[in-house]
């Protein structure tokens, strides 16, 4: 694995290694490890009685996943800024071909898959990767200027407005959401201005509300957000429409209690609770689990946050920090997002809770960034030598500490051959 990765990093040309590479960070490998195992073990208990199969797809990718994460990880991570611009201009492709009749596979009213026979994948998953990629790439090149409004504001929106455009027309508002979270975690962290922070924001949450209201089940969905529990529980109202599922989930939170039924005694997975196995894995993690389960994930979530942005924090250039800033916004944002839809603490989405629900496209991606992220930390300086995330001021060529002794030299010698015998210079 190691040649392999020598040998891609010498096909693209990089320069040597500023420092040498030491062991990634351990906590966040075992945080890796552990939310990956217990995914593995969720997906089986929330696909008894079911389809069993699930478990064994699941199986399947999570092992292509955790190879992919193995070769990022061991290749150096700065292969990635020479492949950000191919990788945008694929994910744009992709989601440009996905919304093509006959190309894009249509279910349960969203045109998001691909389908490739026994394969198919979600092209909005490549393009949150790809959207990482450039944006550490673009930001970590353009230094200060992202703080002006040409130079900084307006490339920014109008890439990430193509994306997000690219992918409500699918329709998917929950990975549109996870797009611009990522956007907004990186354009921040790179030093944008917070009078322009302030502007998008306010833009971003005004378009969110629009977009909302401007589809019959979005609607559906804020309104089942805002129902109260003899609002969604009425027969004749929500209880047999969109609320079913969040309904099912709060029956299934009720009955876990603070230990939960038992792994794999769960009754709701049980043709009740839809999509069990997915994007409603944390309702069943609730009741067979308990609020003890429940609390464990997002413990765990929240370790993987931390040591993310410790990675960010003591990353050896703009781009490798920009880079961990971006992953960790993107797993984390995503998993609050999950948690927080399927408890109503936000409008339900349907998006998938990272290594733990069931996935194809969504898993394999989130474990090869999470190998990029690793690949970050072998790079990181040791704790006290943090650099901060702006660049560096430029320093003068003629105070360069490691180039003031040559030019000292040069300037003697220059003088030597310019001097006259008598020691006075030519007037």
């Amino acid at each position: 694995m190691r040649s392999l990765a020598r040998r891609i990093t010498q096909l693209l040309a990089l320069p040597a290694p500023p420092r040498t590479l030491h062991e990634p960070d351990l906590a966040l490998l075992l945080t890796l490890l552990a939310l990956a195992a217990f995914g593995l073990v969720m997906v089986f208990s929330a696909s008894v009685g079911s389809d069993t199969s699930y478990a064994i797809r699941h199986a399947i990718w999570l092992t292509l996943g955790a190879v992919a994460a193995v070769v990022t990880t061991a290749l150096d991570y700065r292969v990635w800024r020479r492949l950000a611009v191919p990788a945008l201009l694929a994910a744009v492709a992709l989601l440009l071909v996905v919304l093509v009749p006959g190309i894009g596979d249509t279910r349960l009213g969203a045109q998001r898959w691909i389908d490739l026979g026994p394969l198919s994948f979600q092209p909005s998953e490549v393009a949150k990767l790809a959207l990482v990629l450039y944006l550490a790439s673009w930001l970590a090149s353009k230094g200060d200027g992202i703080r002006r409004f040409g130079h900084g504001v307006v490339p920014f929106v109008v890439l990430l407005g193509a994306l997000v455009g690219l992918t409500i027309l699918q329709p998917d508002l929950g990975t549109s959401m996870i797009l611009v979270f990522v956007g907004f975690a990186m354009f921040f962290a790179a030093g944008a201005a917070v009078s322009h922070f302030a502007l998008l924001g306010a833009s971003g949450m005004a378009a969110a509300l629009v977009l909302a209201l401007g589809a019959s089940y979005r609607r559906e969905r804020l309104l089942v957000f805002l129902s109260s529990d003899q609002e969604l529980f009425d027969p004749n109202g929500l209880f047999r429409t969109l609320g079913w599922q969040i309904a099912q989930a709060r029956l299934a939170f009720g009955g876990g209690g603070w230990f939960g039924v038992g792994l794999g005694a769960g009754r709701q997975k049980f043709q009740w609770l839809p999509h069990a196995h997915n994007d409603a894995i944390f309702a069943v993690i609730g009741e067979e689990l308990g609020v003890i389960g429940c609390s464990v994930v997002l413990l765990l979530f929240l370790l993987f946050a931390w040591r993310g942005l410790s990675v960010a924090r003591r990353a050896p250039d703009r781009f490798g920090a920009l880079l961990a800033v971006g992953i960790t916004s993107w797993i984390v944002g995503q998993a609050l997002v999950n948690v927080g839809g399927i408890t109503s603490t936000l409008p339900f989405t349907g998006i998938p809770l990272p290594f733990v629900s069931y996935g194809g496209s969504a898993l394999v991606s989130s474990l090869l960034a999470t190998g990029i992220l690793l690949s970050v930390s072998r790079a990181t300086l040791p704790r006290g030598a943090e650099q901060p995330v702006e660049r560096p001021a430029r320093v003068p060529v003629g105070r360069h500490p490691s180039l003031t002794p040559a030019l000292r030299s040069f300037g003697r010698e220059r003088r030597r051959r310019s001097t006259p015998r008598g020691g006075r210079l030519p007037r």
